[in-house]
């Protein structure tokens, strides 16, 4: 059984790597304005808030990226699930 303090570490770890990821494409990804949760440009829906109002300046991107990447509190931390799943996300393009 792992510890919590390993877990933490574990979490922290996957933060950091995707916060670094988003940072070195922020043009691909856009915020969520009602969590200031990241998704990839491709989402239509919010899978936390169900909201459909969208952030998509790259640096505002990078910022909240930057936040995540040292903060322990969850108001982002379904930004790990969804990088995985980018080449699986079969959503239509979203024109703006």
């Amino acid at each position: 059984m792992k510890s919590v303090s390993s877990k933490f570490a574990n979490h922290a770890r996957l933060r950091r790597e995707n916060a670094q990821r988003v940072c070195a494409e922020p043009g691909e990804y856009k915020i969520c304005v009602g969590c200031l949760s990241i998704f990839f440009r491709v989402a239509s829906l919010c899978a936390f808030c169900k909201g459909y109002r969208w952030h998509y300046d790259p640096e505002v991107v990078k910022l909240i990226a930057g936040i995540t990447e040292h903060s322990a509190l969850p108001f982002t931390a379904g930004v790990a699930p969804r990088l995985v799943l980018k080449e699986k996300q079969s959503c239509p393009k979203e024109r703006h």
